[in-house]
């Protein structure tokens, strides 16, 4: 599964948008962290709620 359409099923608004993914699926990189300022933790929602 490509991913964006991988990305438009979790997150479906996202269609409605002009995003692009500009890299692939990554163990080493989290982008919720990265954009947070947050170097040292791993961001990971939460299995229930799929909050951060």
């Amino acid at each position: 599964m490509g991913e964006a359409i991988h990305l438009e099923l979790r997150f479906p608004n996202l269609a409605r948008t002009q995003y692009t993914v500009t890299s692939p699926k990554s163990q080493e990189y989290n982008c919720f962290a990265w954009v947070a300022g947050d170097r040292e933790r791993w961001w990971q929602p939460t299995p229930e709620y799929q909050f951060y």
